[in-house]
């Protein structure tokens, strides 16, 4: 005689289904991402963190890029993408200069 006799049934809708199924994608989805922003950068990657710790036109994008060079060994793509937002910013700003006033 099986301990159960009962088959174990769960009562779920079609449209629960989906909802579970998309919320299981999302997650995914989700996770996914946040793995692949902690992975290494590369050798271009980190070369590229080079060249902006030694300019000089973007002041906030140098002192981010040498901050991080010197402070981490490991540096993930997490990291250089705010190093490469901050860039993008101040070249953003730089092209939005006020008008100048000519007397």
């Amino acid at each position: 005689m099986p301990l159960y006799s009962k088959t174990f049934q769960i009562p779920l809708t079609l449209q629960q289904f989906y909802h579970v199924a998309v919320l299981f994608l999302v997650l995914a989805i989700v996770v996914t991402a946040y793995r692949s922003l902690q992975h290494p950068v590369g050798a271009v990657h980190i070369q590229q963190l080079h060249d902006l710790a030694h300019q000089q036109e973007y002041p906030h994008t140098q002192s981010l890029a040498l901050n991080l060079l010197r402070d981490y060994d490991y540096i993930s793509y997490g990291q250089y993408l705010k190093v490469m937002h901050a860039q993008q910013d101040e070249q953003r700003q730089a092209k939005q200069l006020p008008a100048l006033k000519f007397k």
